[in-house]
């Protein structure tokens, strides 16, 4: 795409403004983030399950998706995997998270997270009470990553499954990991 027409804008305005009936909205592998910020912008808050995998977001969308999440009557579930939001973006979109009502399933598979992203992670999990779901594949944690998530998940009483397949984990972070007291959760690959 090199040239949107305001004619294009407007009608995918108002394609996503008439969504009021949506459940589930999926955008994906976007490659102009300019795209995905007006289609987030003009979303209905009514929407349950929201896919934004392989799109390319920038901070302009991490902003707009923690308002979503903050705004949040119905959502459940996001995905934003191989988004390629990376550090800062996270902490941004963490923000909403940390005050979202409805929230029950998390995807950030293939995130880059770093040492801000993973500690606004850690905060939003002691905050939470609804979600259920971290799916963190594909990702990379070192050891003190692992400790700051092993304590806040240790504190969390809704996360029920945590997802780390496919994520490089240090022997130490493993080890934090598997040795935590986790009372409702199940880990799935961490080997």
């Amino acid at each position: 795409i090199k040239h949107v027409s305001a004619d294009t804008w407007a009608t995918l305005q108002n394609a996503c403004e008439n969504m009021t009936k949506t459940k589930e909205f999926a955008f994906l592998n976007g490659s102009k983030a300019a795209i995905a910020y007006f289609v987030l912008q003009h979303l209905p808050t009514t929407i349950q399950d929201l896919n934004f995998t392989g799109c390319k977001l920038n901070m302009m969308c991490a902003s707009e998706l923690s308002y979503k999440l903050e705004h949040a009557n119905s959502l459940t579930k996001l995905d934003i995997t191989n988004t390629q939001l990376a550090g800062s973006d996270f902490v941004a979109v963490l923000q909403g998270l940390k005050i979202c009502p409805t929230i029950k399933h998390l995807k950030l598979c293939g995130a880059k997270l770093d040492r801000p992203g993973v500690i606004t992670l850690s905060e939003c999990l002691r905050l939470t009470r609804t979600l259920q779901i971290l799916d963190l594949s594909n990702c990379e944690l070192d050891t003190e990553m692992s400790k700051l998530l092993a304590n806040a998940i240790a504190d969390n009483r809704s996360l029920m499954k945590l997802v780390l397949k496919n994520t490089k984990v240090t022997l130490e972070g493993k080890n934090v990991i598997s040795h935590t007291k986790f009372v409702q959760l199940k880990v799935i690959g961490l080997e």
